[in-house]
């Protein structure tokens, strides 16, 4: 049994557009739906609707997860029913309006779960701490219902219990909490996260998950088979992502820092992409077909923000980073010669480096604790008898 708590988003329709989708293709049936006053799915809706709107601070208001046993857990729709009620229950959600839908769209059946986070007077449900309590009651629960407790981080992809569509929308939502400027630049953050994007001239998306290496391992699935944002929301999310002066400066500063220092100490292109991953920041170039950098953005995973060069300040632009290239960095062969890549597959940072570089960084920082301790401790004679020294 794998439950997955997919991140909470702001509006309730594609969550429901999509499952809508999926009853209309014959994939997909509503089973239940509680709490809500009504059995229809439609007033369903509109309660569910009423309690966002109603919300007095949250903005992300919906509850969505997914259950998935698998099929040695030996549940029915009856008894996984019942398993739902009670975790919900006890996630603190037994009283909110929620919808239950069965899926048949793969190898195995599992359900999807749709709530709101707000009650009826408007407070927030309290999530703190919500998937360890969720694996916490579900462990709890197994003893009941005889399941085994398994993780989505346990399941392989090319596992029938692995879930692409629900991998792919998870890690969209996730690029989504970004701060970004433009949609070229919400793409980059997406690649960055494992999910490369393309677009038609339609500008109709699709999506594929990426390796740890980059390279494309799953088939393409359209944006209007995944419980994301329409592109249009995108753009409003985009546009509505406004910081006050001081946060975006404090924001702007740290990865200006970073980018400093380590241009002043990476003698290639390869060190500085390490050296700024080891500070959770991604670098991406974007450049012209005779491989000219055009642009260049740095995404701070830490912040959850993006900058373009130039935003940095002046000397950081993309002219700067394309004289680096034909000259102190010319043979770091990772960084020459590379095609220009459309926007949404620019080139970005191995992911691997950040854990990679962290343990070296953290192993420097507690020696020069140690040594500063180690100063502080000193007795007073000892450190008259070093005046003395040094005055001699």
């Amino acid at each position: 049994m794998v439950v997955k708590i997919q991140p909470p988003c702001a509006s309730l329709s594609p969550v429901l557009e999509y499952n809508d989708r999926k009853v209309d293709s014959g994939t997909c049936e509503t089973v239940a739906v509680w709490n809500a006053g009504t059995s229809d799915p439609d007033e369903a809706y509109r309660v569910m609707q009423d309690y966002a709107r109603g919300s007095r601070r949250t903005r992300d208001v919906v509850f969505h997860a997914s259950v998935n046993p698998s099929s040695a857990d030996r549940m029915d729709r009856e008894k996984t029913l019942r398993f739902i009620r009670d975790m919900m229950g006890r996630l603190g959600y037994g009283k909110q309006p929620m919808v239950i839908f069965e899926h048949r769209d793969t190898d195995r059946i599992h359900w999807h779960v749709v709530s709101v986070r707000v009650d009826s007077d408007g407070y927030k449900i309290s999530d703190r701490y919500e998937n360890r309590r969720c694996h916490d009651i579900i462990t709890e629960l197994s003893r009941v219902y005889g399941f085994r407790v398994g993780r989505s981080e346990d399941v392989p992809r090319n596992s029938t219990e692995y879930d692409l569509s629900h991998d792919l929308a998870s890690r969209i939502e996730k690029a989504l909490r970004y701060r970004c400027t433009s949609m070229p630049q919400l793409f980059m953050v997406m690649q960055s996260l494992g999910v490369k994007v393309h677009e038609s001239p339609a500008k109709e998306l699709s999506f594929r998950l990426l390796d740890r290496n980059g390279k494309v391992c799953s088939p393409a699935i359209d944006a209007m088979d995944l419980m994301i944002p329409t592109r249009e929301d995108m753009e409003k999310s985009v546009a509505s992502q406004k910081w006050s002066n001081d946060d975006t400066f404090r924001r702007r500063q740290r990865v200006n820092g970073c980018v400093k220092a380590a241009l002043a100490n990476a003698p290639t292109g390869d060190d500085f992409r390490r050296m700024l991953a080891a500070k959770g920041i991604d670098v991406v170039y974007s450049r012209t077909d005779e491989g000219r950098v055009f642009g260049v953005t740095f995404i701070d995973h830490t912040n959850r923000s993006v900058f373009k060069g130039s935003e940095l300040e002046k000397g950081l632009s993309a002219s700067t980073f394309n004289d680096l290239m034909q000259g102190r960095w010319k043979t770091d062969g990772n960084d020459i010669g590379q095609p220009a890549p459309t926007v949404a597959s620019a080139t970005v940072s191995n992911r691997r480096t950040f854990s990679e570089n962290v343990g070296a960084e953290v192993a420097a920082m507690l020696m020069e604790s140690l040594m500063e301790s180690k100063r502080r401790n000193e007795t007073p004679e000892a450190n008259r008898r070093k005046k003395r020294k040094r005055r001699m």
